[in-house]
């Protein structure tokens, strides 16, 4: 499981952008990370306004990520 900051959540946020958001990160990253690699993603913490809360999100294989060591 990782913690991700600062992925935009919009007002209407679902798993499913969620999850485009990391994968979106991702590519940024360089990192390839397709929808069949997360297990599941969401949003903790309590939603404030135009503070976006972090994501968790746990990966369906360690393999997934597991080559990519990120600061």
């Amino acid at each position: 499981m990782i913690r991700i900051r600062g992925i935009p959540e919009p007002d209407n946020a679902t798993t499913e952008k969620t999850d485009a958001g990391v994968i979106k990160l991702a590519d940024k990253l360089q990192i390839s990370v397709t929808q069949s690699d997360i297990n599941i993603s969401h949003r903790v913490g309590t939603k404030r306004d135009q503070q976006s809360r972090d994501c968790l999100v746990t990966f369906v294989s360690n393999n997934a990520v597991s080559t990519h060591h990120l600061p």
